[in-house]
């Protein structure tokens, strides 16, 4: 549930999403670089960065990871994610999702890639999630341990 900030959320609807996130980014840097995915589902799954500021190696290894799959279906981006992934062994998460646009946007502005397709929500390659929305629009005091004077 959200108590601060904008209350519009992802979709299943891939046109949705990418409206979602160019109605909060409206630079000629945004970027989206577009996949088909699956022999029989030809999903679509678009790469999502801000140019100059996303790394480019990060960019090029997603670009070889997307084109190297072969599936007949994408029906959820769970497919596409045990594609990406370096290590299922790992105490910390290396992408995960969300329904936030606000979130998306924070960490395109840090120079994150994202990817999206057409069947769930939109991911991110980052291991920060300090950028989460809720973090974004709440001020946290935090107190000395010597009691309140």
């Amino acid at each position: 549930m959200t108590i601060r900030g904008p209350k519009d959320s992802f979709t299943e609807s891939f046109s949705t999403n990418i409206s979602l996130i160019r109605r909060r980014v409206k630079n000629e840097n945004l970027w989206l670089v577009m996949f088909t995915i699956g022999d029989l589902t030809e999903t679509d799954v678009a790469v999502v960065y801000i140019n100059g500021l996303a790394d480019e190696k990060i960019i090029q290894e997603l670009r070889k990871r997307l084109n190297a799959i072969r599936e007949d279906g994408v029906l959820e981006s769970g497919t596409i994610e045990k594609h990406l992934m370096d290590s299922r062994f790992t105490p910390f998460p290396t992408i995960y999702d969300t329904e936030r646009p606000d979130g998306v946007v924070g960490h395109l502005m840090d120079g994150t890639v994202m990817f999206n397709g057409d069947c769930n929500d939109l991911y991110c390659l980052s291991r920060d999630r300090s950028h989460d929305a809720d973090n974004r629009y709440f001020f946290y005091r935090h107190g000395g341990s010597g009691g309140a004077r």
